[in-house]
């Protein structure tokens, strides 16, 4: 009798651990995907997208071994069950990640903006100080029409900022920097050949 106890008493851990094993693990599948879907709500395939495709291409040779094992008459999933857990913390240092880029960009587009701003206030202020004879006006009417554009470009770059719209801000604000750069070198230009020739 105390040997029938005894072996039952051997008999049913082994089927529970059998049974923990054997057993879909679909709870630790749906957190992985929640934990996935969540980096990619952050943008993570937008700002990091080789980690966040590395972190899909992990999942789905995770789900072909849960496929492979299910086809199986004794299956064990204790393997996939740990690549699961490290899909899903993966996933929340891929969403990390992602917001850091996100305020890199953000930090880079405030400073761009700013630069353009201070370059527009130069260019201005040569504007005024530019010759305005000898068919110069009218140019120098073009470039203050083109500098006024910028600050418009700017404030849109601004409001795409704010509702972190960051590739569309980031976009307008290189090219606005870029005309800003292109202007005030040309107005540097005539201002040094103008200096130039009063000596």
């Amino acid at each position: 009798m105390k040997n029938h106890v005894l072996m039952i008493g051997l008999i049913i851990p082994g089927m529970i651990a059998f049974t923990s094993c054997s057993d879909l693990p679909q709870q630790q599948i749906s957190d992985a995907e929640a934990a996935i879907a969540s980096a990619h709500s952050a943008g993570a395939h937008t700002y990091v997208p080789e980690s966040y495709f590395a972190l899909e291409d992990s999942m789905k040779s995770t789900m072909s071994a849960i496929t492979e094992q299910e086809g199986k008459f004794i299956k064990s999933y204790e393997e996939s069950i740990a690549k699961l857990e490290a899909v899903k913390s993966l996933a929340a240092e891929v969403a990390v990640q992602a917001e850091m880029k996100k305020q890199e960009i953000k930090t880079n587009i405030a400073n761009m903006i700013t630069e353009i701003k201070s370059s527009i206030a130069e260019s201005k202020q040569l504007i005024a100080e530019a010759p305005k004879g000898k068919g110069g006006a009218p140019a120098l009417l073009a470039m203050t029409g083109e500098l006024d554009a910028l600050e418009i470009s700017l404030t849109e770059s601004n409001s795409l900022l704010e509702t972190n719209e960051l590739q569309a801000s980031l976009e307008k604000a290189t090219v606005a920097k870029d005309k800003a750069v292109q202007i005030n070198t040309e107005l540097k230009e005539i201002m040094s050949n103008y200096k130039s020739a009063k000596i």
